[in-house]
């Protein structure tokens, strides 16, 4: 069942950014963008996606309730008195108006529709947002923060992605970062500013909390940052000024930047449906990964601090040398593999760095 929840998980946040990445793209001047092909069908799914992985943890609360009632019984109770059940009732009303109404005009080209598509889109990120765990803890701090953070994800992963995989030609390749950089920028810096008001709600010490499964996915998603920013700077800087000079296709390297971004989502669905952390460490809770580190017996009420020694420092270099190996790669036209594996490297560098500091108290 938790396999289940983290793939329905995936499925919404990629759903979410295929729905804003198309809208948006459609609504920008066919003159400031490339050419796009997307199939009604693949609008269609993301809708479906959406409705279904945010429908998967009503099921999985009403399993939780059918020892004392009865399966149909519990679900009628989840989906008409709980939080979750309630969003997800508004998130189907928002997919099924955003399905008929694209039936009825996907076929009119006017920009006043592709922001109706994106307003009901909208809606649906905040019927998310209304059931995330961090809007239970705290009912309006949560629910923006979750929110904000959905959205500038969705619009940045969105329109990456959408270019990435439905662009048609480089047309119009300068104009479209033109206008997108400063727009990723906006959602970079949202995403990082929700992050941590969103960590200070779910993660009350960040060093503990790394016993924990939560605290490992937390972390490693935020070490994927390291190559992302690497493909920033390619895709935004190098690219726009040597893509005619020295004849480059940039469609591989916002795919290799789409990739990551996916992966990303992929770490971000395995834990945020894991137990958030306490300020102190619980033996039940411990993952894998924190104990081959720890090597020490760990019991409850232990907290976990960050000792900086020539390890650390080491490994964090070479993080930094793998981040920028990626932007050489890219200068002196190496496979494009080459950028992947140093990617990987860069994370796998960062991440042995800081666990190498981690001591018990």
């Amino acid at each position: 069942m938790e396999l289940f929840v983290m793939v329905g998980q995936l499925v919404l946040s990629l759903g979410l950014a295929v729905l804003v990445g198309s809208f948006l793209l459609l609504a920008v001047p066919v003159s400031a963008r490339p050419a796009l092909s997307i199939s009604p069908l693949v609008i269609l799914g993301s809708v479906l996606a959406v409705v279904a992985g945010a429908a998967i943890p009503i099921f999985q609360i009403a399993q939780a309730l059918t020892p004392r009632l009865s399966f149909t019984t519990a679900l009628e109770t989840v989906l008409l008195t709980y939080r979750t059940g309630l969003a997800w009732d508004f998130t189907l009303l928002g997919g099924v108006l955003l399905v008929v109404i694209y039936a009825l005009f996907n076929h009119r080209s006017e920009r006043i529709f592709q922001v109706a598509y994106l307003a009901l889109t909208v809606f649906m990120i905040g019927t998310i947002a209304w059931a995330s765990h961090a809007s239970s803890i705290a009912p309006i701090k949560g629910f923006v923060g979750d929110f904000l953070h959905l959205l500038a994800a969705a619009i940045w992963v969105g329109v990456v992605v959408v270019i990435a995989w439905f662009s048609t030609n480089t047309a119009n390749w300068k104009p479209w970062l033109g206008w997108f950089s400063p727009v990723a920028f906006i959602c970079f810096v949202t995403m990082g500013l929700s992050g941590f008001l969103l960590m200070d709600l779910t993660v009350p010490n960040y060093v503990t909390g790394l016993s924990t499964s939560y605290g490992q996915g937390l972390f490693i998603k935020q070490l994927l940052m390291i190559p992302l920013i690497a493909y920033i700077v390619i895709n935004s800087f190098f690219m726009k000024r040597w893509m005619d000079a020295r004849k480059l296709d940039p469609v591989p390297w916002v795919r290799a930047e789409s990739i990551i971004l996916i992966a990303i989502f992929a770490v971000t669905a395995f834990f945020s449906h894991q137990a958030p952390p306490s300020s102190m460490v619980m033996e039940a809770n411990v993952s894998k990964l924190s104990a081959f580190f720890l090597q020490a017996p760990v019991q409850n009420g232990m907290e976990l601090s960050l000792q900086l020694g020539v390890g650390t420092f080491l490994f964090t270099g070479l993080a930094l040398l793998f981040g920028g190996l990626v932007v050489t790669a890219f200068i002196k036209k190496a496979p494009l593999l080459a950028g992947g594996l140093f990617s990987i490297a860069a994370v796998a560098s960062a991440y042995m760095g800081l666990m190498s500091g981690i001591n018990i108290v």
